[in-house]
C-alpha cells in the first residue's frame, strides 16, 4: 500500500497544478521547476526533501493533469483525478456498525474472563451513539435513523473539509479518493462483520447478543 505522505504530495501537486516536494511534513511547491523542457528532470534534492511529485501531460479539459510522485525510497504512485473506481458496494451505516462491533469485541477480550462490558458499554462505543445518554436497551440507539440516511459522498465531504476526523484517512488522503476506493479502502481496515459477529458470540450472552442483532438489523 501507498504511503499515506505520498499520497499528500500527490494530492497537493494536482491541486495546485505545479510540482510540489514534502519537507518536514509541509508540501510546498518547487522553485524553478522546469528544467530541461521536463518538470523536475535533473534535479537533485537535499536531503531534507522526503518526497516529490510533478504533473505529467496537460490534463483535459477543466482538469488536474496527472501527477506522479515518489519519495526517496523508490515508492512512486500514479493520481489520475478523473480515473474513477466501481462504486461503493455497501452502505455507510453497514461501515459503520462494523467499526462498532470491532471496538465492542476488542473491549470485550480486554475485560477480564466471563466479565464482559455492560450493554451500555458496549452500545455508547458506537461510532454515531449519541453522548451522555444510558443504554439500556438496543431501541436507545437513536442514530440509526442518520447512519442509514448517511452517502458516501457526505461522508467524503466532511473527511475533506475535517468537519469529522477518522485516522487514518487524513484530509488530503480523502481528496485523493473516490467514493467506490474509498468505501473499500474502509472496510479493508477491518474484518467482516459476521466474522466478528460470530466471535462475540462465542463470549457474551445470548441476551446480549439479541441485542446486538436487533441493532444490525434495524
Amino acid at each position: 500500500m501507498v504511503s499515506f505522505p505520498l499520497m499528500a504530495v500527490a494530492t497537493e501537486a494536482s491541486r495546485r497544478g505545479l510540482p510540489t516536494r514534502l519537507v518536514g511534513g509541509a508540501v510546498v511547491s518547487v522553485n524553478d521547476p522546469l528544467i530541461g523542457g521536463l518538470p523536475l528532470l535533473g534535479v537533485r534534492f537535499g536531503r531534507s526533501v522526503d518526497a516529490v511529485a510533478s504533473p505529467v501531460g496537460f490534463g483535459r479539459p477543466h482538469s488536474p493533469p496527472s501527477v506522479v510522485a515518489v519519495d526517496r525510497f523508490g515508492e512512486a504512485v500514479l493520481v489520475d483525478p478523473l480515473l474513477g473506481t466501481p462504486a461503493p458496494d455497501r452502505p455507510v451505516a453497514t461501515f459503520l456498525d462494523t467499526v462498532w462491533l470491532d471496538r465492542a469485541l476488542a473491549a470485550t477480550l480486554a475485560a477480564p474472563l466471563g466479565q464482559p462490558p455492560r450493554w451500555g458499554e458496549s452500545a455508547a462505543l458506537h461510532p454515531c451513539a449519541p453522548t451522555g445518554l444510558r443504554f439500556t436497551s438496543p431501541e436507545c440507539l437513536v442514530h440509526r435513523p442518520r447512519a442509514n440516511s448517511l452517502s458516501w459522498l457526505t461522508f467524503r465531504s466532511s473527511l475533506v473539509d475535517r468537519a469529522i476526523s477518522w485516522p487514518p484517512i487524513t484530509g488530503a488522503l480523502a481528496v485523493w479518493f473516490d467514493h467506490g476506493s474509498l468505501c473499500r479502502h474502509l472496510f479493508s481496515l477491518l474484518p467482516e462483520p459476521e466474522t466478528i459477529q460470530t466471535e462475540l458470540g462465542e463470549l457474551l450472552s445470548p441476551h446480549d447478543v439479541t441485542r446486538i442483532e436487533s441493532v444490525m438489523v434495524a
